[in-house]
């Protein structure tokens, strides 16, 4: 795993309730915002390091956003 993708690890699980409640706003639901937030960490698991990512939760809610 790579250095980003352990740093947005540790931040997604930290992060969770955040982005829970930012995903439910968007989708409507929380089954729909649980899906959602699995879906991210898949995401996070496939970040590479190149290019290095400077503001970690900026990109972690949009990540969550889009």
């Amino acid at each position: 795993m790579t250095t980003n993708a352990i740093a947005l690890t540790r931040l997604l699980l930290n992060e969770r309730p955040s982005l829970l409640r930012l995903a439910r706003r968007i989708v409507g639901s929380a089954p729909a915002a649980e899906d959602v937030t699995q879906s991210l960490w898949f995401r996070v698991q496939r970040i590479d390091d190149d290019p290095p990512i400077v503001n970690k939760r900026a990109f972690l809610f949009k990540l969550t956003a889009n």
